[in-house]
């Protein structure tokens, strides 16, 4: 406290004396004076070969150190709790700005293509945001590109569950082909609904669907010409091409449908005017025939003829030969 000198006091016990007394270094620890724990240095004075001892109580030592201590405490907890608010802060942001990119991203996925992509200044938020953007244009390139070639094709197509013979998807071109008038209605109709029961060549529809189904599936592919029925009256060709593909861990069929009701009606009359022309080239074969036979006929009765004549003129008028060859003429 400033009253004591080492000349008053025995310090001889002090325990960071007896380590400092042959010691060059400063000796630095803790002891207890008066009953008063302390807190000190002793360094060894060359010069006037001194030690010199300087304490004071631990308590008042350390204050410093304990405000220092909660002072830094108390800054460091204020930085922590600044920091987290300032996390919590730009994590609801960033958690707008991906529900933007979310929402953006689901309309994308349902086929709305409207609005702007939601801004950013975050750099990796921009080059996201870049990325979804170029696969929704990639799928949107993809998507037109299969409606070009399936809902917006002139050629009349389906897809068909090999299992069940039923529609399950159709485009216009099939529609109006089939003569049904909504897609609703198509989907999970049988294809034999819109076919003729018996086939061209007198069989059963169902049984030679059959046939066709266990080809596609086994080669992949196959063509035939099918009956089919729109009303009770109208019955019409079709030239059918099945096609079997994998999609979505199944097989299903693409079917493609041309209307040659004409090209076979014409066929048909082509046939029968064959068969006429056949016909009249067999008449025309009998009718030379006939003439020829006729001809040589000609040639062996003229002269029968001739010389009969010549027979009755010589006679007398009331011969009985008279009658006779006559007759035969």
């Amino acid at each position: 406290e400033g009253h004591f000198t080492a000349q008053q006091l025995n310090l001889s016990n002090i325990p960071i004396i007896n380590k400092g007394l042959n010691k060059i270094k400063p000796t630095i620890g803790s002891f207890k004076l008066n009953g008063t724990l302390m807190t000190g240095c002793l360094v060894k004075a060359s010069l006037v070969d001194w030690l010199v001892l300087v304490a004071t109580p631990k308590e008042i030592a350390h204050r410093p150190l304990w405000a220092t201590t909660f002072l830094l405490s108390g800054i460091l907890l204020g930085t922590i709790l600044f920091g987290i608010s300032l996390a919590i802060i730009l994590a609801r942001r960033l958690a707008e700005r991906f529900g933007d990119l979310a929402e953006h991203t689901r309309k994308i996925a349902i086929g709305d293509k409207a609005g702007e992509w939601p801004s950013s200044n975050i750099t990796e938020f921009k080059e996201l945001a870049a990325d979804i953007q170029n696969m929704a244009d990639s799928i949107q390139e993809r998507e037109e590109y299969n409606r070009v070639l399936f809902a917006d094709s002139l050629i009349p197509l389906l897809v068909i569950d090999p299992a069940t013979s039923k529609c399950i998807d159709g485009n216009e071109a099939a529609l109006k082909i089939l003569g049904v008038d909504s897609h609703e209605i198509l989907v999970g109709k049988n294809i034999l609904d819109f076919s003729a029961p018996i086939q061209e060549n007198g069989r059963n529809s169902f049984s030679i669907a059959g046939f066709h189904v266990e080809a596609a599936l086994k080669n992949g592919f196959t063509s035939f010409e099918w009956l089919f029925q729109r009303t009770v009256d109208e019955i019409w060709y079709g030239d059918i091409s099945l096609s079997s593909f994998h999609h979505g861990g199944a097989n299903w069929f693409q079917m493609s449908i041309q209307d040659i009701t004409t090209r076979k009606t014409e066929e048909k009359r082509r046939k029968k005017l064959e068969e006429q022309l056949r016909q009249a080239q067999k008449m025309e074969s009998i009718g030379t025939l006939a003439g020829g036979i006729a001809h040589d006929f000609n040639n062996i009765l003229f002269p029968v003829m001739g010389f009969t004549e010549m027979a009755i003129d010589d006679l007398e008028d009331d011969s009985s030969l008279q009658f006779p060859l006559k007759e035969v003429l």
